[in-house]
């Protein structure tokens, strides 16, 4: 093996020489280097907007279901509840027939299905860091409608732990006023959480509609026609332009004051 020993450097135009050979190899090490990452990176950043978008699409049309089969849910609390204040003990039962899962004794409208909320897009593109890859406005986005969705989402979580208390009145029974001033305090629950539900669809619709993740037609629709399968015409699901800018956002109703 032959082995060159270095040259001395004559003067300081060869050890110029050297030394730019060095800084200019490191530096395009370093550069090839970083380029390979911020590939890595943006790539990486791609597919979690695809996947938050994809998720804003569900959020956005799940609000748009909330919102839709809200004057369902509110009419038939009204109606609930009007009928636990009239006099006397005699209950008329919401659903006396009712045979087979227990979960489907109470009337559709005040017991409706609802979609999971989706959150799980979210905490993938925050474990890995991505987030920071992505522009401000667009994280912004999709902060508020991910923070909401998974509010909202413990929201509906209560209701689905307070319906069962209120089985019994899908039968015919006598019913005490201690039994009626339970029976009200549910339905009150139920409905105050049924009005933060609507108004965090609310801010769910208005992100949606102002910043382009309003749901396509493929992703709206399904939810829509299931509910108005289930609930009949009582379904009825506002308009993207409600949301802009000088739209008029529809009102749920509640619960008479007691």
């Amino acid at each position: 093996m032959e082995i060159h020993k270095p040259k001395p450097w004559h003067g300081a135009r060869e050890f110029l020489k050297e030394y730019l050979i060095i800084v200019v190899g490191v530096l395009t090490a370093l550069a090839a280097e970083a380029g390979v990452e911020w590939l890595h990176w943006r790539h990486l950043a791609e597919q979690h907007d695809a996947d938050l978008r994809a998720g804003a699409y569900t959020i956005a049309a799940n609000a748009l279901q909330r919102m839709a089969i809200d004057g369902c849910v509110t009419d038939e609390l009204r109606q609930t509840a009007e009928a636990l204040r009239r006099p006397g003990s005699a209950w008329t039962g919401l659903k006396p027939d009712a045979t087979g899962r227990v979960a489907d004794y109470l009337p559709p409208r005040l017991f409706p299905l609802s979609r999971a909320w989706p959150y799980a897009q979210w905490e993938s593109a925050l474990a890995d860091g991505s987030l920071t890859h992505l522009s401000g406005g667009r994280l912004e986005t999709y902060l508020r409608l991910y923070r909401t969705s998974r509010a909202i989402g413990e929201q509906q979580e209560k209701v689905f732990e307070l319906m069962p208390e209120l089985t019994p009145l899908a039968f015919d029974q006598s019913l005490t006023a201690q039994d009626k001033a339970r029976y009200l305090g549910i339905l009150a629950r139920i409905d105050h959480t049924e009005t933060l539900m609507i108004s965090m669809s609310r801010v769910i619709l208005t992100v949606a509609a102002n910043d382009g993740l309003w749901p396509p037609q493929d992703v709206r629709e399904p939810p829509l026609e299931a509910s108005r399968a289930r609930l009949g015409e009582c379904v009825r699901a506002p308009d993207r332009t409600a949301f802009l800018p000088g739209g008029a956002l529809v009102q749920s109703s509640v619960l008479p004051k007691r």
